[in-house]
C-alpha cells in the first residue's frame, strides 16, 4: 500500500503517492498515500472506561488494556490475601489465563519483531503490500484500545519501510524504541536488531 520516495521526509504526503484508481502500479507509484482519510492515519478514540472494562461485560475488567499492577492496583482481584507476586506467578503459570496488557505487549512485539526478520531482503511488490495490509490490520484490531491509537498514530508519522528486511526490521526496532522510551524502559539498540531475532548471537549460543 505504501512505497517511499528518495526524499521521505516531505510533512505533507511523508513521501508518499497515490496509486490512481484502475491503473496498474508503476515502480514508481506502487502504493496509496497517507492523510487524514487513509487507515493508517485514522484513530480510534475510545474513553477512558473502555481500557479499564470489558466492553462485553462491564462487571470484569478488560485484561488486554490494563498492566498487571494497575490491575492490582485498582482492586480487581479477589486474591486479597496474596502478594502480588504469588497472583502474578499463577496468572502466569495458568495459561488458561486471559494476557494482561504487559503480556501481551512482549507477545505482539516478538511476533513483530520476528516477521520483520524474516521478511524478504528483496521483497516483492506483491510482499511489500501483504505487509503493508498487515502493520495495518495489526493498528486497527489490537486488543488494547489506548495502544492501538499510539500505534496508529506513530505510524502515521512513521510509515514502515517496505523496502528490506533490514529496513523493516530497523522501522518496527525504531517503533518498539518509542514504546520503551515512553514507560521509562532501555532503549534496544537497533544495529543488532537481526542478530536478535534472526541470526543469533556471533557466539552460537543459540544454534
Amino acid at each position: 500500500m505504501f512505497k517511499k520516495y528518495t526524499n521521505s521526509d516531505s510533512s505533507d504526503d511523508f513521501g508518499y503517492e497515490r496509486r490512481q484508481h484502475g491503473r496498474k502500479p508503476t515502480n514508481e507509484n506502487k502504493f496509496n498515500p497517507i492523510n487524514e482519510h487513509h487507515e493508517y492515519s485514522k484513530v480510534y478514540s475510545t474513553d477512558s472506561k473502555s481500557t479499564i472494562v470489558d466492553e462485553d461485560h462491564p462487571d470484569k475488567p478488560c485484561k488486554a488494556c490494563v498492566d498487571f499492577k494497575d490491575w492490582l492496583r485498582k482492586g480487581l482481584t479477589t486474591q486479597t490475601e496474596q502478594t502480588p507476586q504469588t497472583v502474578e506467578q499463577q496468572i502466569s503459570i495458568n495459561s488458561q489465563c486471559p494476557l494482561m496488557r504487559d503480556d501481551l505487549g512482549r507477545a505482539s512485539w516478538s511476533l513483530l519483531h520476528t516477521m520483520a526478520a524474516y521478511y524478504p531482503v528483496k521483497p516483492k511488490e506483491e510482499e511489500q503490500q501483504s505487509m503493508s495490509e498487515f502493520i495495518c490490520s495489526f493498528s486497527k484490531l489490537f486488543p488494547c484500545p489506548e495502544c492501538r491509537t499510539d500505534f496508529q498514530e506513530e505510524i502515521s508519522k512513521s510509515p514502515p519501510d517496505l523496502s528490506s528486511r533490514l529496513g523493516l526490521s530497523t522501522w518496527m526496532c525504531n517503533q518498539h524504541n518509542i514504546v520503551n522510551k515512553k514507560l521509562g524502559k532501555p532503549e534496544f539498540d537497533c544495529r543488532q536488531v537481526l542478530e536478535r531475532w534472526k541470526d543469533g548471537p556471533a557466539d552460537g549460543r543459540c544454534d
